[in-house]
């Protein structure tokens, strides 16, 4: 529940992008009125007990994150500046704790890995060597490699928190 309150200021951002208010706070919208709208259809989603009803909303899902790894993709791969002098590869321990913080946010679903081991007809599965949940983090965690490498390499340091605030918003 607590990652969607991520979801309003994307919606804001593009929101405004396409139909801007205004310029002062009093023509704009408020980021709360955002969340409220997003609150009903959350809601919803999370009355929902069997994992068997979610399957839709998880494929859609799937194919929404899909088309967005594909088109932050196809950005980082055009035009891609000389990495000889941009590239800098000194650490800085201080933002670690960060790091960390950003990784265990990106693996955490803990709270559907039991449902969905009990729900399976082998269990055995999930767990086991290879296991589906070893197998499937093993791919998250080379996607995650992969938008990460790529795009500091386009980026270099001016590269946002989430890089596809770095994505041009003219195309959108």
């Amino acid at each position: 529940v607590y990652i969607h309150i991520s979801y309003p200021p994307s919606l804001f951002q593009v929101a405004d992008y396409h139909y801007p208010m205004g310029t002062t706070a009093d023509e704009t919208i408020n980021i709360r009125l955002y969340i409220l709208m997003l609150v009903p259809f959350l809601y919803a989603l999370g009355l929902i007990r069997n994992l068997k009803y979610l399957v839709p909303f998880s494929a859609l899902a799937n194919v929404f994150i899909l088309i967005g790894f594909c088109i932050t993709l196809y950005y980082m791969f055009t035009d891609i500046p000389d990495t000889s002098d941009k590239v800098e590869i000194t650490p800085d321990f201080s933002t670690l704790p960060v790091f960390f913080s950003t990784v265990i946010f990106a693996m955490e679903g803990i709270g559907v890995v039991m449902p969905l081991e009990n729900s399976m007809r082998n269990p055995g599965h999930f767990l086991g060597c290879p296991g589906v949940l070893n197998i499937a983090m093993l791919i998250v965690v080379f996607l995650y490699a992969i938008i990460g490498l790529f795009g500091y390499l386009k980026y270099g340091d001016s590269v946002d928190a989430s890089v596809t605030l770095n994505l041009p918003l003219e195309d959108v």
